[in-house]
């Protein structure tokens, strides 16, 4: 899913980019949505499509944070994870956010 990430724009602002990750996901029948905490970013996932597989097999959490960290340049800090019994995924990121143009 990483892979599938849309290409950074010239000027392109963290809460855009936001957007287009929250896209990504909704396209990937993921429900979730992002707000301004703070000086962070908290990216909320509700609805995984993984969610039973992610209660034995954690791993699969993986795509969630491998597709934040390279859509923001940011690494993910996991909250909340279904996989630890928690009723949805919350992943917190720290401003600020350096974008960097994809080459």
């Amino acid at each position: 899913m990483a892979s599938e990430a849309p290409l950074l724009r010239p000027g392109q602002s963290p809460e855009e980019r936001l957007d287009q990750l929250v896209q990504l996901l909704r396209d990937k029948s993921f429900t979730a949505h992002w707000a301004q905490e703070g000086d962070d970013y908290v990216i909320r996932v509700l609805t995984c499509p993984y969610r039973q597989v992610a209660r034995e097999h954690n791993q699969v959490c993986r795509l969630d944070m491998q597709i934040i960290k390279k859509m923001l340049n940011a690494d993910p800090v996991p909250v909340t994870r279904i996989a630890d019994g928690d009723e949805y995924c919350t992943y917190r990121v720290s401003q600020p956010i350096k974008l960097v143009t994809n080459h």
